[in-house]
């Protein structure tokens, strides 16, 4: 019978240290022998020195790899600390392994086995790896399946997955349409750009975040003419959500879409003044933008980027080439 190299009482443990269950697990995972931190004092506190820890950490390692993998399939894949360990594995087998769940009739064990791949083992053994996964991803409609796939196939860089994404995105799960707008980033082709202006209209706020920032990201000159990209933005100068309410600043800015203006200034006119605003402004290069960024000189900086301050007031001055 597969079992983890730890009690209860230590499982508990790290659910109850502050943040994600997942992220304590990286932690631990990827750096044990620092042996200190906040993660660390936690569990000293709970009763494991570091010392304990790295014991722990180091038999987790040495498990056989089929353990590894019935110990993952057990777990929630967001925090199995064996899913941490066969993702950065060399090992030929651990590949083999993954490859085979991705044909598996489990949901699950397919998502397992993606996730595997998207990380080290896929990293090492890449063509076959990228085979494998569009493999899945050609006949894949399950919402766990699909969100793995499109972070495995950004993680992997398969430059052409956006037809994929485009199929899936209108899963009824927004942690999956998440998962597909974060893989669109640095994606321009046609059907990105088609995908990411849909995405960018979700009535989930991260995944339109993330849809209008990737929209902006790696935007060329002749892109930046493009109408209905300018049109995505500007409609989302008005959203609920702050930040994509910012991205669509930049992208506008990016654009050199003076629509963008009036929004900016009262932005940069705000008592709180967020980076984008600054980083906006950079963007834009208008000169009438001086006089809202000669005035945050005055206070804006603390804890701050004031290079970035100086580097829009020097950008927008009048005669720079824009």
């Amino acid at each position: 019978m597969a079992k983890y190299p730890f009690d209860a009482r230590f499982a508990q443990a790290i659910k109850n240290l502050p943040g994600h269950e997942g992220e304590v697990w990286d932690y631990l995972i990827n750096v044990p022998f620092y042996a200190q931190g906040p993660i660390f004092d936690g569990l000293a506190n709970a009763g494991y020195s570091p010392d304990i820890v790295s014991r722990i950490i180091i038999r987790l390692f040495k498990k056989p790899v089929a353990e590894l993998f019935v110990l993952a399939q057990a777990d929630d894949l967001e925090s199995s600390p064996a899913l941490l360990v066969l993702q950065k594995s060399h090992a030929r087998a651990v590949f083999e392994h993954a490859v085979a769940l991705t044909e598996s009739a489990t949901a699950k064990q397919r998502a397992l086995g993606v996730l595997v791949l998207m990380r080290t083992p896929g990293i090492t053994y890449l063509p076959e790896a990228i085979q494998a996964i569009k493999k899945c991803a050609a006949r894949e409609t399950d919402d766990t399946v699909v969100a793995a796939l499109a972070y495995a196939l950004r993680h992997l860089n398969v430059h052409d997955r956006a037809t994929f994404l485009r199929r899936v995105k209108g899963s009824a799960d927004p942690a999956t349409r998440f998962a597909i707008a974060y893989s669109l980033a640095d994606l321009n082709d046609k059907v990105a750009i088609e995908t990411k202006i849909a995405l960018s209209t979700d009535q989930d706020d991260d995944v339109r975040d993330w849809a209008t920032f990737n929209l902006h990201l790696g935007l060329d000159g002749e892109m930046r003419k493009r109408q209905e990209i300018r049109d995505a933005f500007f409609a989302r100068l008005s959203d609920s959500h702050e930040e994509t309410r910012y991205e669509a600043i930049v992208g506008l800015a990016i654009c050199k879409d003076e629509r963008v203006l009036p929004i900016l200034i009262a932005a940069l006119n705000e008592k709180d003044v967020w980076d984008l605003a600054i980083e906006a402004a950079k963007e834009l290069s208008h000169p009438s933008l001086l006089p809202a960024l000669a005035k945050l000189r005055t206070w804006w900086g603390d804890g701050k980027r004031p290079d970035l301050l100086d580097q829009a007031i020097d950008c927008c001055k009048p005669g720079r080439v824009r």
